[in-house]
């Protein structure tokens, strides 16, 4: 009888090792997916801000742009006026460097 009690203890403390086991390794899994999932999710929200940020700098880009012919071109504050004359000034410098490239390429430009 001592045999048969010694050895149903010893079965209970295998059943609860291979429970506590199991249960480690279902928290492991558990937390393996739940990093997983939010790995995935920080993805997908890095790439809509990324697509966000494209659209709002192309927007930014082309009132910049819009703003910049205003300056030159019919400029109303006095600020408008010294903008106009710096891009003036940038794009005289700009157009004797690509003249300069242009003769050194030796492509023609009229």
């Amino acid at each position: 009888e001592k045999s048969i009690q010694s050895r149903i203890e010893h079965d209970f403390i295998n059943v609860r090792s291979l429970k506590r086991r199991l249960a480690k390794e279902e928290e492991q899994h558990t937390k393996a997916e739940m990093l997983k999932m939010l790995a995935d999710r920080d993805q997908i929200d890095s790439r809509a801000w990324e697509e966000e940020w494209k659209k709002k700098k192309h927007q930014r880009c082309e009132q910049y742009k819009v703003h910049c012919l205003h300056c030159l071109t019919n400029p109303d504050t006095q600020e408008e006026k010294k903008m106009g004359t710096h891009l003036k000034e940038l794009i005289k410098k700009r157009v004797t460097n690509v003249l300069k490239r242009a003769d050194e390429r030796k492509i023609e430009i009229e």
